[in-house]
């Protein structure tokens, strides 16, 4: 009796294109998906914070009956902060800064990746070297403020906004003349 040669394992150079091809279409795919989808998050992210720091300011005016301006900021005029000017604002709205908030109330709650950073002490160190808060595009948020506490914030590049603070991100186009991320 003779022995059966046994084929060998293994796949032909056709078998490897076929399957690299159907790779290929299903990244195709996938891909724009996942990025609409990070957009998407990425909107959904920088409004929620845009909300919540409104939501701070306005817990902050409420607990104290003043906004949390920086040291050596304007009084009576209407302001609008983005810079290290913002960081300090953020800095008394987490209970970092005691002159500005002597009862150490937390009124916004930050994680450390709103920085980009792991640790606490790492964003605290930011915010405490001036580096403002960021939306997920890098770009600092601004906070306009009614300093003069008739209800409107005017001056500040707008038109007229009836509130007493309001929040904005220029979103990806950094947008700070008609931004769509707003809570006015």
């Amino acid at each position: 009796m003779r022995a059966r040669k046994q084929a060998a394992g293994g796949f032909t150079l056709i078998e490897m294109l076929i399957v690299v091809a159907i790779i290929g279409l299903l990244a195709a795919i996938l891909v724009p998906t996942i990025m609409g989808a990070v957009k998407k998050a990425n909107y959904a992210r920088a409004m929620t914070e845009i909300t919540a720091l409104e939501g701070a300011l306005k817990g902050y005016f409420q607990e104290y009956g003043r906004m949390p301006v920086p040291p050596g900021g304007m009084g009576g005029k209407d302001v609008m902060y983005s810079g290290a000017d913002q960081a300090a604002v953020v800095n008394a709205l987490i209970g970092r800064d005691t002159s500005r908030n002597a009862k150490d109330m937390v009124f916004l709650d930050l994680h450390p990746r709103s920085f980009n950073v792991k640790t606490l002490n790492e964003m605290y160190n930011r915010l405490d070297a001036g580096q403002p808060y960021c939306d997920p595009w890098g770009t600092p948020y601004r906070i306009l403020m009614d300093m003069d506490f008739d209800d409107r914030i005017q001056d500040t590049g707008f038109d007229t906004i009836r509130a007493k603070v309001a929040v904005f991100s220029g979103g990806p186009e950094t947008n700070v003349v008609s931004p769509r991320l707003k809570t006015w």
